[in-house]
């Protein structure tokens, strides 16, 4: 089971898709080859500056019980605010889906389903739409990446509020640092857990 990060605020934050793309070049004519392959996922940089008393110790006791990359936790985009209007308990509509777009139902209201940058959740996976997507009769068609990495279920509900990834440190070590008077930053990597 994931663990849940503190619910202390990052001072920095990073994000990018790390791609599982080759690109393959000619000795003899230059030509690029490119081969886009499954497995693209979210690489993210935090960093909590100047931390004390509980949040501090919140973040110490976290880093520690993720013994590094031994276990993976739940993150959200922190600064993310959902801006498209649809609402209701969206799901899944059609098993065997797989790819970077979804046929989604469950729409109670509004005009846009997904705007261009907003996020949602599917099966523990972090997906970012790359295109507004309309609602009509209830019903839409979302754009995302990454891709997904295993077909939801039919009915499958979406977290489109509050909607968070399953990640993992990327190095062996983790820590922070501390000044005096007992005021501590932690910074660290990680990756979306392709395999949780």
């Amino acid at each position: 089971m994931p663990l849940t990060l503190p619910s202390v605020r990052p001072t920095d934050v990073s994000w990018s898709i790390v791609s599982n793309s080759r690109q393959f070049v000619s000795p003899l004519t230059g030509a690029i080859q490119t081969a886009q392959r499954t497995g693209n996922r979210w690489r993210v940089s935090l960093t909590f500056q100047d931390l004390f008393d509980s949040d501090r110790a919140a973040m110490q006791g976290f880093l520690s019980q993720l013994q590094a990359t031994a276990n993976n936790f739940y993150l959200q985009d922190h600064s993310y605010t959902r801006r498209a209007d649809g609402d209701g308990t969206v799901r899944v509509a059609g098993a065997s889906q797989t790819g970077n777009s979804l046929d989604l139902d469950g729409f109670t209201s509004g005009t846009y389903a997904f705007l261009v940058g907003d996020f949602f959740e599917v099966n523990g996976e972090l997906k970012m739409c790359v295109a507004d997507s309309t609602i009509t009769a209830g019903a839409a068609t979302v754009q995302f990446v990454p891709e997904l990495r295993s077909a939801p279920d039919d009915n499958t509900e979406l977290e489109i509020d509050t909607p968070k990834g399953i990640f993992r440190l990327i190095s062996n070590e983790s820590g922070w640092s501390t000044r005096s008077p007992v005021i501590s930053t932690f910074s660290f990597d990680c990756v979306e857990d392709v395999i949780a």
